[in-house]
């Protein structure tokens, strides 16, 4: 029979029967939903088909096996029952000592996520997850049961839950343990962090996991690249990690590699010891365009974004993360090469040539390099991509050369922060402030270089350059239909304290672009206000989001 005409026809058949029979007034709670029908009427159990987890009449109820388990209003009386007609004075004494009906509720704000435990005869509890380094922290008390809420960026995150219940020394988790499980896996909530909201669901996640992964890329100084990873994770709370990579790069006919590691220390939650080791590529100023797109620049239209520079060597440092903080430093010794474009193949290109990597042989940029580096950054946002809400704050130095050894002997600081704000349902307000300075005999690599896609928009690619930056981006974001939003945007900045440019002088330009919700796709259309009213307008593509 269709399941729907059941969920129909129950209610219209089985109460009127119940009531003839003196029982009506006697039902404690009836759930009818696509996947089950539970009664619990004058203490008997009836369950047709699956489970479900429901409140309803002031009852918690759920099933477990066959078994169907009440709690009372006050959160004190424990009924269970074996379905199909057994009497609910069969208790189960598992379930007298540590009641299982389902207690957790997630639910996604604005701000945050919060997660509530509906456990009142808890005496503590505490969350665990990856947005906490796997350390408890605790829950606060509320009516009815402990609650936790954090900034949670968009993707998954992985908790479990700790209680401890009056009279008994052992604490309880949330989801429990599976007993029957085989090998190293632990249960766990597992959350799903969208634009919309969340979703979640309990899953088996391995402590010990083997990551194989393949790759390709394209760029002018080595073409396509293809790649081949490995990782491998062990632990769940502060896992162990080891990474191997290698690449061919089929125009340059070279190879490349890296392996890369992380320990946890017990010294401190969250602190580990990095070391990676690598012979590749290395792209001075990322931080403007993303690689996913600069690929496929390169690849169809013919423009590289990028510049490179050939680096070997290794690093070292320890790193903490706590909350929103994260601190790290250490140091590294590398050796930096110059790499010239090896092709000017690409599918839509013609009647264009590359441009010449920027770093492809002039003086200065072979060297050795042995250096201190220091990090130290503060992420509040709600999102990690296409955030709405927050704050990031970076800042970066480091100290190279002099009694370290090495061919360059100078000292750089960086200083960026971004707000994301939310002005009301449609509106945002988002802006950019980066700084830096450098001082010493630098290599020409680490100087600072703005202008065009992803810093300056209607200025020459990389026109500015220098041992000082400025940089301010300003953008007022309103949705105009659907996911469809329309950007008013300005930019300020300069690089200077070089040969070409030793003076500051500050540059702007200004304009309008249209992107979808997560700004990962979008169209900019941007002119000069600090010169003539003359000067053309720009119009950049993006895949990815400007800051």
């Amino acid at each position: 029979m269709n399941l729907r005409l059941v969920r129909c026809l129950v209610p219209v058949l089985l109460v009127p029967a119940l009531a003839a029979a003196d029982v009506a007034r006697r039902i404690d709670a009836i759930r009818i939903t696509p996947e089950a029908i539970l009664i619990c009427a004058d203490g008997m159990a009836f369950l047709l088909d699956g489970e479900e987890a429901s409140a309803l009449n002031d009852h918690e109820w759920f099933v477990r096996g066959d078994a169907l388990v009440l709690v009372a209003a006050d959160g004190e009386r424990v009924l269970a029952a074996k379905t199909e007609g057994a009497s609910c004075d069969d208790v189960l004494e598992e379930e007298r000592e540590r009641p299982r009906f389902w207690p957790v509720e997630i639910e996604r704000h604005e701000n945050g996520v919060f997660v509530r435990l509906r456990q009142p005869d808890a005496l503590e509890a505490a969350i665990q997850g990856t947005f906490n380094g796997w350390d408890p922290d605790p829950m606060r008390p509320e009516e009815g049961g402990w609650s936790y809420h954090q900034r949670m960026k968009r993707g998954t995150h992985r908790f479990r839950i700790r209680y401890r219940l009056e009279g008994h020394e052992q604490w309880f988790e949330e989801p429990p343990p599976k007993e029957e499980r085989a090998g190293p896996k632990a249960r766990l909530y597992a959350i799903e962090v969208g634009d919309r909201g969340v979703s979640w669901s309990i899953e088996e996640a391995e402590e010990r996991a083997l990551k194989p992964g393949f790759g390709a890329a394209y760029n002018r100084v080595e073409g396509f690249r293809i790649s081949y990873a490995i990782d491998f994770e062990r632990g769940l709370r502060h896992p162990a990690r080891l990474g191997w990579s290698q690449a061919y790069a089929l125009a340059a006919e070279r190879w490349s590699w890296e392996a890369s590691g992380a320990v946890p220390l017990r010294l401190l939650p969250g602190l580990r010891l990095e070391a990676s080791g690598f012979d590749r590529i290395r792209v001075p100023t990322a931080w403007t365009v993303s690689e996913s797109e600069n690929f496929a620049a390169a690849l169809l239209i013919k423009e590289d974004f990028f510049d490179f520079v050939w680096t070997k060597g290794w690093s070292a440092r320890l790193a903490l993360d706590a909350g929103n903080h994260s601190l790290s430093g250490g140091y590294a010794a590398t050796e930096d090469a110059p790499i010239a474009k090896s092709t000017d193949w690409s599918l839509l290109g013609r009647g264009k040539t590359f441009r010449e990597n920027l770093f492809a042989g002039p003086e200065g940029i072979a060297g050795t390099n042995r250096r201190i580096e220091g990090r130290y950054a503060y992420d509040s946002r709600n999102y990690a991509k296409g955030p709405s809400l927050g704050w990031l704050v970076d800042l970066q130095g480091d100290y190279a050369g002099w009694e370290l050894g090495g061919d360059h002997n100078y000292w750089r600081g960086i200083a960026e922060i971004r707000r994301f704000q939310k002005l009301a349902p449609r509106l945002h307000f988002d802006f950019r402030l980066l700084g830096g300075a450098i001082r010493g005999n630098p290599p020409p690599q680490e100087l600072f270089r703005i202008g065009g896609i992803g810093t300056l928009r209607a200025h020459r690619f990389k026109e500015l350059s220098g041992e000082r930056l400025f940089l301010a981006n300003v953008e007022y974001r309103a949705s105009v239909w659907s996911s469809l939003q329309c950007v008013f945007f300005a930019d300020l900045g300069d690089a200077w304290g070089s040969d070409e440019r030793e003076d500051f002088d500050l540059e702007s330009d200004m304009g309008i672009g249209l992107q979808n919700e997560r700004g990962d796709v979008r169209v900019d259309f941007a002119r000069r206000i600090d010169r003539g009213a003359d000067d053309d307008l720009v119009v950049s593509l993006r895949l990815s989001r400007m800051f």
